[in-house]
């Protein structure tokens, strides 16, 4: 299979090595406005990249990878669906136009996904595995839940100044993009919210005109309820997560590689891995296996099988609802239902 990839950044360069590392893909190419952008991407992963974008089009890819800042995912995505050539798009904060693109494809029959990469992490996958296996009971019953993530803005990318690209930017901030991303993956475990109480604001100096914490009380459609933050403030990164119920507790700590679940009846912690039923490895495993699998998923997608991929761009549209209700949630000082 021919690739080509539309954005050559971090995300894009980073898309370009999965890819090639995958037996199917025959060649990767790359277009860039950016000619640094390109030549980054000739000499870091050795692809042939292209100064116009029609001379990309005019190479036949069988796929596209879509790597650039969201404010310009539809643009590309659009033009994917019209020619249906299958399409990837990296995690999105807009959802201007995704109705449209939804509308294409459905019109011309054409495949596209947008990425949902957490769902493809081993830990999010044990733990989905022991909720559905009953560790805190029935799937329906109600969990409680808290969660944080966060990371200082400027360790983001140490070597591109924040204010420079799009985490820096009002529409889509880090801390805003990253509610909905951390979204995809919860919603898996627990379902979407259906109600949401929330706050943001801006807590540091740093010099950019973002929100830099999301504080977000939700209720969700499986009756699970509990509390988010999401930040770009924290020094030290975080990735931390507890449900539980009155059968048991599950604690993950993303960052220490650590899965553990408390049994309600023997009151004992356990150790998540080891070749346990959840197949899971406990935590050995590297940080790029998830876009590894990602993108192996996306082939599938692109050779007709769609059903491999686990998300949609209608599951991202209600994603991004939520993101829009947790706003409106801020700006009234109400509860907003879903």
């Amino acid at each position: 299979m021919r690739i080509l990839i539309i954005g050559l950044g971090s995300m894009g360069k980073r898309r370009a090595g999965n890819l090639l590392g995958l037996s199917r893909v025959t060649e990767v190419r790359g277009w860039d406005p950016r000619e640094d952008r390109r030549q980054e991407a000739e000499a870091q992963r050795g692809i042939t990249t292209f100064v116009e974008l029609d001379q990309a089009y005019d190479w036949k890819p069988d796929a596209i990878v879509i790597s650039t800042p969201p404010n310009y995912h539809t643009i590309y995505a659009k033009q994917a669906a019209t020619l249906k050539i299958p399409f990837f798009v990296e995690a999105s904060v807009l959802d201007d136009g995704l109705d449209e693109v939804v509308g294409i494809l459905n019109d011309n029959h054409a495949l596209g996904v947008p990425s949902c990469t957490m769902r493809f992490h081993p830990d999010v996958q044990a733990m989905k595995r022991l909720i559905e296996d009953g560790a805190l009971g029935d799937p329906t019953n109600r969990i409680g839940f808290t969660y944080h993530m966060g990371q200082y803005l400027p360790d983001w990318h140490p070597n591109e100044d924040y204010r420079k690209f799009y985490v820096g930017q009002k529409e889509t901030s880090a801390a805003r993009e990253m509610v909905c991303f951390e979204a995809v993956w919860m919603s898996w475990l627990i379902g979407l919210p259906k109600q949401v109480m929330a706050q943001r604001s801006k807590l540091t100096d740093l010099d950019a005109d973002i929100d830099d914490i999301y504080q977000l009380l939700t209720v969700h459609e499986t009756g699970a309820m509990g509390s988010t933050m999401i930040d770009v403030i924290a020094r030290h990164p975080y990735r931390h997560l507890r449900l539980l119920s009155e059968d048991g507790i599950i604690e993950w700590s993303a960052l220490d590689k650590s899965l553990k679940y408390f049994d309600g009846k023997t009151k004992s912690w356990s150790q998540i891995g080891d070749g346990d039923k959840t197949g899971y490895s406990g935590g050995n495993f590297t940080g790029e296996e998830m876009y590894v699998k990602e993108m192996d998923a996306f082939l599938d997608v692109a050779e007709g099988n769609r059903a491999a991929f686990p998300y949609s761009f209608e599951d991202d549209i209600r994603v991004l609802s939520y993101l829009r209700a947790a706003e409106t949630s801020d700006d009234t000082g109400r509860l907003v239902k879903l």
